[in-house]
């Protein structure tokens, strides 16, 4: 499940990190992040990043 999903149907950000085994700040920075974007902007953003690496 995404983080996004989580947080949607109402988990706390600490259950969601307990969920995915991360820290509650990456969990944060994450959905501070990408709250505006959808998954599919998310991964085509991260195919133009990879692309632009050495």
């Amino acid at each position: 499940m995404k983080i996004e999903t989580y947080f949607e149907l109402g988990y706390s950000i600490r259950q969601i990190a307990e969920f995915l085994k991360r820290s509650p700040s990456t969990i944060s920075r994450e959905l501070r992040r990408h709250l505006n974007c959808s998954p599919e902007e998310a991964q085509a953003r991260y195919h133009s990043n990879k692309s632009k690496c050495g």
